[in-house]
């Protein structure tokens, strides 16, 4: 995972995210963008009791409170960029789903919150580290349980957000011809 555009509170220790808690949202935060933050399409969902970790909420609120801190505050940090706000509150939400370990749990948050994986890429909670494409579909790497966004096992070859199988890449003459 790159965590060159991560900013806020968070700290790296040999490739692992980790988070500090806040006490409260930086003064410099636009009203207007605090209301935004807090729904559940954010931070919100980390303290909404019919949101998509509700039964979570009720073994582990103090965490959930906790990260929703952390989340606003990453949030109105970094409030001009939405995209990366987005992407800072998803990844919040990941690390709460993580501690829950509901695997239906895994699966539903993100269609709630709007944390999908773009185009026709797919979540999943173990993944590869690398990504094989077209024009390299015998890439090495070792398997390493990632959670990330990758194409699905019909059609493993990434190209951008499509995916495609081996006899789509051949028919696009993106198939190298050594392989």
């Amino acid at each position: 995972m790159d965590y060159s555009n991560l900013s806020g509170n968070r700290t790296i220790i040999a490739d692992v995210l980790c988070f500090r808690t806040v006490d409260r949202v930086p003064r410099t935060c636009i009203r207007r963008n605090t209301r935004r933050f807090s729904k559940i399409r954010y931070c919100g969902a980390l303290k909404n009791n019919r949101g998509p970790f509700r039964k979570c909420l009720l073994k582990k609120r103090a965490t959930g409170q906790n990260l929703y801190s952390t989340c606003m505050y990453d949030a109105c940090a970094n409030q001009r960029s939405t995209k990366l706000v987005k992407k800072l509150a998803c990844d919040i939400l990941q690390t709460f789903a993580d501690q829950c370990g509901d695997k239906l749990l895994q699966r539903n948050w993100r269609n709630r919150t709007g944390c999908r994986c773009p185009g026709e890429l797919e979540w999943t909670t173990c993944g590869r580290k690398c990504t094989r494409t077209c024009r390299q579909p015998t890439i090495s790497c070792s398997f390493k349980c990632v959670a990330r966004c990758q194409c699905p096992r019909s059609s493993p070859y990434q190209q951008g957000n499509s995916c495609f199988n081996k006899s789509m890449c051949q028919e696009l003459q993106l198939w190298p011809s050594r392989v």
